[in-house]
């Protein structure tokens, strides 16, 4: 004998459970801190009612009430992103004068154009020139103190020299 053929009972479809409301969720100290994120039931899951009441129980695993909540997972308390420090305009620090600044020796040329924090330099372009041993383009050819010495190149932004008009052909 055969069994009648039954239907079958339709299923339904499966229930997701509804996500936990923050103000329903407990905190657990779970993974070294105090974390309301993961929501454990049953029995001896009770939790904690809040933060403060978590790391009140927690006292002895951190140094103070801060540093517990500090640490802590509170997925309804995210902190808000800290805004950049305000940016302000770079501080051109001011021109050295004139008569304050020292000669340097920069690939073959005494100049005052940059000034160095690490080196001593020349307190005058005649300096510049005789310890490089050139002769300064304003000192005669023949005077025997700079005897055989080349042109020194000078670049002195404080007494720049008029520029040179040079032809060319075409």
């Amino acid at each position: 004998m055969t069994r009648p053929h039954l239907p079958r009972k339709p299923t339904r479809a499966p229930v997701t459970p509804r996500p936990t409301e923050c103000a329903e969720r407990r905190f657990y100290f779970k993974y070294g801190i105090c974390n309301n994120e993961y929501q454990l039931h049953g029995d001896g899951h009770s939790g904690y009612d809040n933060l403060n009441h978590c790391c009140m129980m927690n006292d002895d695993r951190f140094s103070s009430m801060s540093e517990c909540k500090k640490a802590a997972n509170d997925i309804c308390n995210e902190p808000q992103p800290i805004p950049p420090p305000p940016t302000r305009a770079p501080v051109t620090p001011s021109p050295t004068k004139c008569g304050f600044r020292d000669f340097y020796y920069v690939f073959g040329t005494c100049t005052n154009k940059v000034q160095s924090k690490f080196s001593q330099g020349y307190d005058s372009l005649e300096k510049c020139c005789w310890f490089n041993n050139k002769r300064p383009p304003y000192v005669a050819a023949d005077n025997l103190d700079y005897d055989g010495m080349d042109v020194c190149n000078i670049d002195d932004i404080c007494n720049p020299r008029p520029p040179t008009s040079k032809h060319f052909a075409d």
